[in-house]
């Protein structure tokens, strides 16, 4: 049995299967680790580490160890409890942007031409990265024009509507995994930003330094890059040094804003401390930093890599918040929660009446209660004209039954999430 035991508690003997942190915030080289002696949990300790994963079946057991299922159904408990009254957005900045409220009323969803713009800018914004971080890799000069005005588009997208450019980052693809993410941090990134009312000069700051965040992996050999096993300690070694390669170059052009260069040298800094490249913690991290940080690790989680499959974006978000104090600022990581959701776009999920739906917004409506598009119906039968949960229309139709009782892996169930998401403009409407 899987069971999470806090690291004071490991003993000799204990088989640990998850060290429970971003693989970037510690030392070891896999996540499967017996526990011989003290030197293990010695080390656990020296970079942060509360809690881990052991296995009982393959070693031995503990009397304070929670087993799995318990301590995921704590950690849902405290972000619905967490997330469950309205609160006001975060004032971050001493001069947050205004912005000017439209009059148009609008359906909860994106429409078809936001979309569109979306996949032309998400495409564009490809081409721009793939084509400046081939030009580091030859080590030629880039072009800050192309990058800037890759990231004026995105930001334009986002704060007229955040959720068809976050649905682009949900759409699979075979594009190289470095490109992809590089595009999906710079999009989260302002997005996040935009929750908390950044102005548009820095939207474009942070976008920069999302889309070049990894930069300097350019300088890594492509077979370590690509490398689809474990990394031998020398690889690792040599994969810790692109935040300073990044940041080197970045400063090295003279073109770029000095907060971007901060986000390339520290997005795999720790709150905590004990991250590298230099270890710092707290407000000795830049905001900027700090928020790519968790970013990053977001969308690392929820992108297919060679070495390791996504986990859904609810049980990503879950780990961030268990994460929170040690790892990233837990004010941040909440404000991220919200600016994406609780169960954010393409979630598929089950209601109380045990009917399923795809979310498809989270703009207008409370964190717990998204606007869902109904596929199914309480006999798993799929529906042939779609519905959508309208909380205001439905609001008396003993709306205990319409809430989110379980998030559901769309592959279990062979419904194209994608599908849907680029099909928004053939919904008919109807609402409960």
């Amino acid at each position: 049995m899987i069971k999470k035991v806090r690291v004071e508690e490991l003993e000799t003997g204990m088989f640990i299967v998850d060290i429970n942190a971003p693989w970037c915030y510690h030392p070891f080289f896999t996540n499967k680790i017996r526990v011989k002696g003290t030197k293990e949990i010695d080390k656990l300790k020296k970079y942060q580490i509360n809690e881990v994963y052991i296995d009982t079946d393959l070693g031995k057991d503990s009397k304070q160890a929670v087993p799995i299922d318990n301590a995921n159904k704590s950690i849902e408990t405290k972000i619905k409890l967490t997330f469950s009254a309205t609160s006001e957005k975060p004032m971050l900045l001493e001069k947050p942007a205004t912005k000017e409220k439209s009059t148009t009323k609008e359906k909860a969803y994106p429409n078809n031409d936001e979309l569109e713009f979306a996949k032309e800018t998400y495409e564009q914004t490809k081409k721009t990265i793939t084509d400046e971080l081939q030009k580091i890799r030859l080590e030629e000069l880039v072009n800050p024009d192309h990058i800037e005005k890759s990231i004026i588009l995105i930001v334009d997208s986002i704060t007229q509507n955040p959720e068809p450019m976050f649905i682009m980052t949900n759409l699979q693809s075979n594009d190289e995994y470095t490109f992809k993410h590089s595009i999906n941090v710079a999009i989260l990134s302002i997005l996040f930003g935009t929750h908390l009312n950044f102005s548009k000069k820095d939207l474009e700051i942070i976008g920069i330094g999302g889309l070049l965040h990894d930069c300097g992996k350019m300088k890594i050999p492509q077979e370590i890059l690509n490398k689809p096993g474990l990394l031998s300690p020398d690889e690792f070694i040599e994969i810790k040094k692109h935040p300073d390669f990044g940041a080197d170059f970045l400063e090295s052009t003279g073109l770029f804003d000095r907060r971007s260069v901060l986000v390339a040298l520290q997005h795999h800094e720790k709150y905590s401390g004990g991250g590298y490249p230099t270890g710092n913690s707290g407000d000795r991290i830049s905001i900027f930093g700090m928020m790519v940080a968790i970013a990053d690790v977001y969308d690392a989680l929820t992108s297919d890599k060679p070495y390791k499959k996504s986990i859904l974006p609810f049980e990503a978000l879950k780990k961030l918040y268990e994460w929170k104090d040690d790892h990233f600022n837990p004010s941040l990581v909440e404000h991220f929660i919200k600016a994406l959701g609780i169960y954010p776009i393409g979630s598929l999920v089950k209601l109380n009446n045990r009917y399923m739906g795809i979310v498809i917004s989270n703009k207008k409506t409370p964190l717990l209660q998204p606007e869902i598009l109904l596929v199914s119906d309480n006999n798993n039968r799929f529906l042939s004209n779609k519905k959508i949960i309208n909380r205001e229309e439905q609001a008396n139709d003993q709306p205990d039954n319409w809430e989110i009782s379980e998030v559901l892996n769309s592959n279990d169930y062979g419904i194209d999430i994608d599908y849907f998401l680029n099909n928004l403009k053939n919904i008919s409407g109807t609402a409960f």
